[in-house]
């Protein structure tokens, strides 16, 4: 297998039950050029695929608790749009009808060849062009000035200072998705303050955001964290 440069190789997140396997696994991509973080349950890989930004998401639809498929499906429904590839030791028609039903992007049956895996992965994983960054965002009716550093909602002015605009802003930007509270934490403290500062910081956000207005946007995700979100997403 030849190696990618470091201009080519994607960020692959594998949820796989079966740890030997998932080793040997992403020791492949690896030696490929890959970056490959591991998830050994649906949770932790509902968890980290929230959590993070992929280029592929490879799992296994044989998983401890839940069929793969229901974790392809919850995945979507948290507004992920990374490509997925479903591994399976089931082969033919129906298997990629319902692999391709439930949200994965493509489908693959055990065993395959090095080669077959790896030009799979190329064909999904390709990382988006880069672009500059906007210094404007909007959803709905609430507009963020990222160079001054301003908010308002419905033209009205915000008043969201320091880590709270920070919080909004890393919310605006992911909006559609549920996003963890270690992602929170990470992107927009660097460390752990704690639960009680990232709760006092949403209070804070949700009272001056969505105080008042018929349309809420900023909701809680029970057992993963929070998502910005209109009724168009």
């Amino acid at each position: 297998m030849s190696r990618l440069t470091a201009a080519t190789a994607t960020r692959i997140l594998l949820v796989d039950g079966h740890r030997t396997a998932a080793t040997a696994l992403a020791l492949r991509l690896a030696t490929a050029g890959h970056r490959v973080g591991r998830a050994y349950s649906w949770r932790e890989g509902l968890s980290r695929a929230v959590g993070s930004d992929h280029h592929l998401i490879l799992l296994h639809r044989d998983l401890p608790e839940i069929d793969g498929l229901a974790l392809v499906r919850i995945l979507r429904a948290c507004g992920l749009t990374a490509p997925m590839l479903l591994l399976s030791a089931t082969d033919g028609a129906e298997a990629r009808r319902e692999a391709l039903g439930a949200g994965a992007d493509d489908h693959l049956a055990q065993p395959f060849a090095d080669e077959t895996l790896l030009a799979r992965v190329a064909a999904l994983a390709r990382p988006p062009p880069q672009r500059d960054a906007p210094t404007l965002l909007a959803v709905a009716d609430l507009e963020l000035d990222l160079e001054n550093r301003s908010a308002a909602r419905a033209g009205r002015a915000l008043r969201v200072p320091g880590r709270d605009f920070d919080l909004l802003a890393y919310l605006v930007r992911n909006h559609g998705r549920a996003v963890t509270r270690d992602s929170l934490l990470r992107h927009v403290w660097g460390r752990d303050p704690g639960p009680r500062t990232l709760r006092a910081s949403i209070d804070r956000i949700r009272t001056e955001v969505d105080g008042g207005s018929p349309l809420q946007l900023i909701h809680v995700v029970p057992g993963i964290g929070y998502c910005l979100l209109d009724e168009g997403d």
